[in-house]
């Protein structure tokens, strides 16, 4: 069966070498919608003001008509995930949001990020389940404030997705205040109760997303981290950008799943934080990847679904390509994932959707031109904000989420 494409002509132009959405075995995946008609003009903005509301809006309609395309309505979305490029506009893009959602609210995460669109201030992207309706999960405290997501996240199939996660309690007040080690533990402890709720735990995690205002304590974090989880590790991808916590110093999102079928690879090198050299019959080990920079797996298969942790442009001795050169970057941290998908049994056109951290937006038309030399059309759906790195002169990381078999009978729809 070939892949399939669809035209929806009331969508923006697609942004570089990307589909406006993908849907592929039981997942449908949009990119990153910006907020822009369907001639490619930003909406809501008048000189020196952004309009919050309209544009918020617009990326909700681009949304709902990639889904609608794709036989999947909104009632379908298990996670939203929101970039703003100032998190004082929360409150409007919210009530925007909460109007043209459908209860029960999906799971959500909330990030503050430069985009890459002059003078656009929001950003949405969606994973619906394909068959049936996901199901919010309740927790035994809900949370304070009515804020339009699921209290405890969302089930979908066998799988779990969580809201954002920072370190405050169940008053929502801030714990640990300046201790990395204390944040660490709080936010894991307000993950797990979740996970717990649902009929997970944190051995079912297949994917980590974190973001941090600042690199202050990255090893410390880890540190901690790797008390919650143990060998072999999900998959990870580690950012910065601003939450919406005070005085916050990270935030988690997670994505786990059930299966007995479990498949993790990683590097015959041994990773740090990663304590055991023993070989496991559930890893598969290459020598062609990278030794992990922290205690996370290159990536985990459950089932027909892969989820890649943040590919970096390093060879396997823990040397960094291209200081600061986008182009050498993309090519090695693409070159990376070539060898997972290989390792997972797929190729690249298997990936269904990727999320790109860079730097600097002036580099992104470099990137876009390398990035489109290891995909053939149609392409995955693709989300790209602008925010900083864990090493100094990388300037690129990107994740990925797979399905087996996309490759063959993926539905793609573009403009």
């Amino acid at each position: 069966m070939a892949r399939e494409v669809l035209v929806r002509s009331d969508l923006p132009p697609v942004q570089g070498p990307s589909s406006h959405g993908v849907k592929a075995g039981d997942w449908a995946f949009t990119a990153g919608m910006l907020p822009l008609a369907a001639d490619g003009a930003i909406v809501g903005t008048s000189p020196g003001v952004a309009d919050v509301e309209a544009q918020s809006a617009r990326c909700v309609q681009s949304m709902s008509s990639v889904l609608e395309t794709l036989d999947v309505s909104l009632a379908q979305v298990t996670k939203v995930k929101s970039y703003m490029t100032d998190l004082r506009h929360r409150e409007r893009y919210q009530s925007v949001y909460a109007e043209a959602m459908p209860e029960p609210y999906p799971a959500h995460a909330c990030v503050g990020a430069f985009l890459p669109v002059r003078d656009a201030v929001v950003q949405l992207e969606a994973t619906a389940c394909v068959d049936g309706l996901p199901q919010p999960v309740e927790l035994p405290s809900p949370p304070l404030g009515n804020h339009p997501i699921a209290p405890g996240g969302t089930t979908g199939g066998d799988f779990f997705f969580s809201n954002a996660h920072p370190s405050i309690d169940a008053e929502g007040t801030l714990v640990a205040r300046g201790d990395i080690r204390g944040q660490v533990e709080q936010a894991l402890d307000n993950l797990g109760v979740c996970l717990a709720a649902a009929g997970f735990d944190f051995a079912d995690v297949v994917k980590m997303n974190c973001t941090v205002p600042a690199w202050y304590g990255f090893m410390r974090y880890n540190e901690i981290y790797a008390k919650y989880f143990r060998e072999p590790f999900p998959a990870r991808a580690t950012v910065q950008g601003e939450i919406s916590t005070e005085a916050g110093l990270l935030e988690f999102e997670a994505v786990a799943a059930k299966g007995a079928d479990r498949l993790t690879i990683e590097s015959v090198v041994t990773g740090i934080g990663h304590l055991s050299n023993k070989k496991r019959d559930d890893t598969i080990y290459v020598p062609e990847l990278p030794g992990a920079m922290a205690p996370h797996s290159h990536a985990v298969r459950v089932g027909a679904v892969a989820y890649v942790c943040g590919q970096i442009p390093w060879e396997p001795p823990g040397i960094m390509i291209g200081w600061s050169e986008i182009r050498a970057q993309t090519r090695k941290t693409l070159e990376n994932h070539v060898v997972t998908m290989r390792a997972l049994g797929a190729t690249m056109d298997d990936i269904v959707k990727t999320n790109v951290t860079i730097t600097e937006a002036q580099m992104i038309p470099a990137f876009l031109e390398e990035y489109a030399r290891f995909f053939t059309a149609p392409y995955p759906a693709m989300t790209i904000a602008i925010g900083g790195l864990a090493q100094d002169c990388m300037v690129l990381e990107i994740e990925a989420v797979a399905v087996m078999g996309a490759s063959q009978n993926a539905v793609y729809v573009t403009a």
